[in-house]
């Protein structure tokens, strides 16, 4: 059997490099740190060293029995990825282009960052891609070696395994991931919180505003007790995510967190938060031991809360000036504090 028709191995090739990019792109974006790179690198080693391995070992025919039925054998693969056809291929790909696509938008509005599961997952795919690409364009057809007997049609390698395991745990992963959303917005309406109430109502008076923060926040205890903000906020199902500063045309100093209402997330700003840690050493020492993240974590649930009323009911949204008025007062209530978070504000200009 000869080599693939280049035009079927120049799509292969190109199929793999457009996933490839992709999933490099998403990790520069996403990912907290490098361990990615390194995760995939070894996974491109092993499956080369294996490869190599398996080579000298099995290429005159023979075959080594593994545990159950497992065999270690030596197959040129010059079928297309997982034995697709041209046309499936082509569907594949543009499919997991377009879905990676959208969800690349969708999380760069929200500031999302992966978790180390996401990036080990993710690294497990590009280092299996990887793996495949130097076969084709190293020896025009890919080396599978592990034939699980009677249980698979396939023969595998270590790309494609790394290709598998990546993809079951991101299935695995977002499957928990939506079923503990749904158990929080379940638990939220139980408390009564999302259906509202007299004390979240618009009003343009900024005493009204603030008296609506104070009873939101104690009614908000009464509701949940002394649980954590972040505790509040996973009963509320509010996801609750760090990003290193604000997007452009926010200012940095100004904008330290932030309520995404089409995603119910709260997302804090490291740099930022982090200057105001300092103005508040310099200038206000007195208030040294304040918690930054628990005060605009408080801040964005009121907002939380107010977007979601008006949302069900069909009410217009408040004055800017007076709903921020309202988040500061329910802050200040439900975290005890003796003085106005809206003072915070004022240490970037005072000297």
């Amino acid at each position: 059997m000869g080599l693939l028709p280049f035009s079927l191995m120049a799509q292969a090739i190109i199929s793999a490099l457009l996933i490839i990019t992709a999933l490099v792109i998403f990790l520069l974006c996403f990912a907290r740190g490098r361990l990615w790179v390194a995760v995939a690198l070894v996974i491109v080693l092993a499956d080369q060293i294996s490869k190599f391995v398996v080579l000298h070992l099995v290429r005159d025919g023979r075959q080594v029995s593994l545990p159950g039925s497992a065999e270690l054998v030596y197959f040129e693969n010059r079928l297309l990825g997982f034995g697709l056809s041209s046309a499936g291929l082509l569907t594949a790909t543009l499919a997991a282009l377009a879905a990676l696509l959208l969800l690349y938008i969708s999380l760069l509005r929200r500031g999302y960052r992966m978790s180390f599961f996401a990036e080990f997952s993710a690294a497990l795919l590009l280092g299996g891609c990887a793996g495949i690409l130097i076969d084709r364009v190293r020896l025009g057809f890919v080396i599978d070696w592990l034939d699980l007997g009677p249980a698979s049609d396939f023969i595998y390698n270590l790309a494609d395994l790394a290709i598998l395991a990546g993809g079951v745990l991101f299935f695995t992963r977002g499957t928990q991931l939506m079923l503990r959303r749904a158990g929080r917005s379940l638990a939220a309406r139980k408390s009564g919180l999302e259906e509202g109430s007299s004390a979240i109502l618009p009003d343009a008076s900024l005493e009204d505003a603030a008296e609506m923060g104070r009873r939101a926040a104690q009614q908000m205890r009464a509701h949940l007790g002394d649980l954590s903000l972040r505790e509040m906020a996973a009963a509320l199902g509010v996801e609750i995510q760090h990003k290193p500063l604000p997007p452009p045309g926010l200012s940095p100093l100004r904008v330290r967190s932030e309520y995404l209402s089409d995603s119910a997330t709260v997302v804090l700003y490291d740099e930022p938060l982090r200057e105001l840690s300092l103005l508040i050493a310099e200038k206000r020492p007195d208030l040294a031991g304040l918690n930054l993240e628990d005060l605009h974590i408080a801040h964005e649930i009121f907002h939380h809360l107010l977007f979601r009323r008006q949302a069900r009911r069909g009410e217009e949204s408040e004055s800017r000036i007076s709903s921020e008025k309202a988040a500061s007062v329910f802050a200040a209530e439900l975290l005890g504090l003796d003085f106005s978070p809206e003072e915070l504000d004022s240490l970037h200009t005072s000297e």
